[in-house]
């Protein structure tokens, strides 16, 4: 019986399968935009509050296993949680492939303007940015407040009571809504 066990659990194992929580694929991929940490957890809420440290797009990832809204990375020789704090919506595998892509986003990066690029690099939203842009910069907005990707306006926290919304006409960035420090720390005019 343990022997039958060993060799479900090595072919489960072998086709990149987890057990637990969440099953999934295990891949390696690039992170897919700017996201905070607090050493060992990045939320999709990407809070700068408690998580000081950026982790910057297209840094290698590689997804070990799942947990309970919880994807398990391995970022060069430590490990590394992706918290899917607010984006239940989504099945963990798809969370995972939404964060950790398999092209390097910093290939795109470097095509785009120096105004764009240095904006992304830094963190910030600036007028005419696509959303895969602004994805790029601040990471995708959480889903259980945008349900849509094509909706009108784009809501951001950067901390519990820090909230922005990005403004979209015509498939780009055309304003910001913040209050004046927030604004500041995000926006480039």
């Amino acid at each position: 019986m343990a022997a039958a066990l060993l060799v479900l659990g090595s072919a489960a194992h072998a086709q990149g399968r987890t057990d637990g929580y969440g099953q999934g694929p295990t891949f390696s991929g690039f992170l897919c935009c700017n996201m905070h940490t607090d050493g060992k957890w990045i939320s999709d809420i990407n809070y700068v509050e408690n998580a000081p440290t950026i982790v910057p797009l297209g840094t290698p990832l590689r997804v070990t296993g799942y947990g309970a809204n919880r994807v398990f990375t391995q970022m060069g020789d430590k490990p590394q949680t992706l918290g899917n704090d607010y984006s239940r919506t989504m099945t963990l595998p798809a969370f995972a492939r939404r964060y950790i892509v398999p092209v390097d986003p910093r290939i795109a990066l470097a095509g785009f303007t120096p105004k764009i690029r240095n904006a992304i690099l830094a963190g910030h939203v600036t007028p005419g940015m696509t959303h895969q842009q602004v994805i790029m910069a601040i990471g995708y907005p959480i889903t259980s407040e945008n349900a849509r990707l094509d909706a009108p306006t784009w809501r951001y926290w950067r901390s519990m009571s820090d909230e922005f919304q990005v403004l979209w006409v015509d498939g780009v960035v055309s304003e910001l809504i913040a209050m004046p420090i927030t604004r500041r720390a995000v926006y480039e005019d």
